[in-house]
């Protein structure tokens, strides 16, 4: 997080990075998917207030002033990151403050890796904004608690799978819905 940090006080950001981070990094993403591959999108999200990135990952992909600030980020190769990658996804964020002082943070292993993984909470909010992307509210919420039933136990996969084979396919850009039972 920006441990109290927002986006005006930061004047510039570098993000130093592994090579193979770089071939996926996405410097203005068109949409919060792309952005979840935009190391600028990422730091755009990680200074703005609570939560999970997603909502800040979307503003970064469609808001004026974020998009606008996304360019005050440079992404750069740190050659010394390669030998941290595969084994983690090795970064360093340097951020230049509007009172001049200079903030750097380092990280091996990403939250929601293996290594740090989300709770349950951070993992239905997760699937949650990558339903609604899809999906009306409704049949999110559907896919969801039948997601939940499985990995509780309480639902064979089988029971997942009929949730979202229920959903129909919906004119590009629009939420599609689902019957209300799989």
């Amino acid at each position: 997080s920006g441990r109290g940090l927002g986006h005006d006080d930061v004047v510039a950001a570098e993000v130093a990075l592994y090579a193979t981070a770089l071939e996926y990094d996405t410097p203005r993403p068109a949409n919060d998917l792309a952005a979840r591959f935009s190391a600028a999108a990422i730091t755009y999200a990680a200074l703005d207030a609570g939560g999970l990135p997603g909502p800040a990952l979307a503003r970064a992909a469609t808001d004026g002033a974020a998009r606008a600030w996304l360019g005050r980020v440079s992404v750069v190769h740190d050659p010394a990151l390669d030998a941290g990658y595969p084994a983690g996804r090795p970064a360093r964020v340097s951020l230049r403050l509007a009172d001049g002082r200079l903030r750097s943070a380092s990280v091996t292993d990403v939250r929601g890796d293996s290594t740090r993984p989300l709770d349950a909470t951070e993992r239905a909010m997760k699937c949650e904004a990558a339903l609604s992307r899809a999906l009306d509210p409704e049949a999110a919420a559907r896919v969801l608690t039948a997601f939940e039933d499985y990995l509780a136990g309480r639902a064979p996969v089988a029971s997942l799978s009929a949730a979202l084979r229920a959903c129909r396919a919906a004119p590009m850009g629009q939420p599609r819905s689902c019957a209300s039972g799989p």
